[in-house]
């Protein structure tokens, strides 16, 4: 929402500079004097001539000076959003000119609306230096709900001899109604490279969500998802997460909705967007096949093999979801040499989470035959 503001700057003139330059596009409708220093003799009061200011005065010492505050006329504004998802105004100034890079500080200042804006003091100030977005947030601490705020802008300015502040008038309004918008954590149960198992947990402490059912919809980082409708236990809202046949080392996103009511008098709205949780799937360990020779006489040659994994410790998960493996057979002693036999040996097995049940005999001869032949 954009508020156009007409502007009031207030000016520290130092006699040692009798004149002051303003910014380009700026209308004076009023020039008004503030306080000086004693001594201080004004021969003439300020004027301006396009967009200089000009004055004379005579000074008793070193540091006099004259305060002025100008009230001008110009089409900066600034822009305002009021965040319920996250709990914050968000402030920003637009259309401010700063041709001579001489702008140090933007310095967004909150009151009361309630207060004396006179005499009270803002109850928060928050700085930055530049015009990104500064995000004001309503913690009910030092600022609350319910509760009408108004703010004004100050840029801070070095015309290269002095700061000089540029303030503008105070904006509209703002007030955050409603209660506190319901977020979203993961606890982890047990990550594997092909299972997730865990649970959501939703933080409602104002009571918005106003059914135990949750939509539960997860994807990849490919885009591939699903979606399920989950019911949170009775006692928390909590919704237990256990996925599995999941890709390895990638990460999933669970997007959570539900049926919200903000008690701000504005309607509820079914399946609303919570919040997301991110997980991410482990590599599988690596296992490495050891050979032995078998003793039996009836085959040219035989051997035994085991499954291992010693480095990166216990694999049974691994060992326990093996689908199919390939024995080939190489000339020479190395992989490098030309493969004469590849054998595709399927689990027996069809438990899921069961260790591979091998063939009591995994033969070879006929391939072996019909290279030999």
């Amino acid at each position: 929402m954009k508020k156009m503001l007409n502007t009031i700057i207030a000016i520290l003139i130092f006699v040692l500079f009798p004149s002051f330059v303003l910014a380009e596009n700026v209308q004076v409708k009023e020039i008004k004097q503030i306080e000086k220093s004693e001594g201080v003799e004004i021969v003439s009061e300020p004027k301006v001539s396009d967009t200089t200011i000009k004055f004379d005065i005579k000074l008793k010492s070193f540091g006099d000076y004259v305060k002025y505050k100008l009230v001008i006329d110009n089409k900066d504004d600034i822009e305002y959003e009021i965040d319920k998802r996250n709990q914050t105004f968000n402030l920003k100034a637009t259309g401010v000119n700063d041709s001579d890079y001489g702008i140090e500080k933007y310095r967004y200042e909150i009151y009361d609306a309630r207060s004396d804006l006179e005499k009270d003091d803002p109850i928060l100030v928050i700085t930055s230096d530049n015009t990104d977005i500064v995000k004001v947030k309503v913690d009910d601490i030092k600022l609350n709900r319910g509760t009408a705020y108004t703010y004004k802008l100050v840029l801070e300015f070095n015309d290269n001899e002095k700061i000089v502040e540029y303030t503008k008038d105070l904006g509209t309004t703002m007030q955050l109604d409603g209660v506190e918008f319901p977020t979203v954590r993961w606890e982890k149960t047990n990550v594997t490279w092909e299972q997730i198992n865990g649970t959501i947990i939703v933080d409602d402490p104002s009571g918005a969500i106003v059914s135990d059912n949750f939509k539960v919809v997860y994807k990849n980082s490919l885009g591939i998802h699903s979606s399920r409708t989950i019911t949170a236990s009775t006692d928390s809202d909590s919704i237990p997460i256990n996925i599995n046949n999941l890709r390895a080392n990638e990460t999933y996103t669970f997007e959570v909705f539900a049926d919200v009511n903000m008690q701000d008098d504005n309607e509820q709205v079914d399946e609303m967007y919570i919040g997301s949780v991110f997980v991410q799937t482990e590599k599988p360990k690596n296992l490495i096949a050891n050979y032995s020779l078998s003793n039996d006489y009836l085959t040219a040659f035989g051997i035994n093999m085991i499954l291992t994994n010693p480095s990166e410790g216990e694999a049974s998960l691994e060992a326990s979801t093996i689908s199919e493996m390939t024995l080939t057979l190489y000339q020479g002693t190395g992989t490098s040499g030309t493969k004469e036999v590849a054998k595709k040996v399927v689990d027996l097995n069809e438990d899921d989470y069961k260790n591979f049940k091998w063939p009591n005999k995994v033969s070879l001869k006929n391939t072996i035959d019909k290279i030999i032949s």
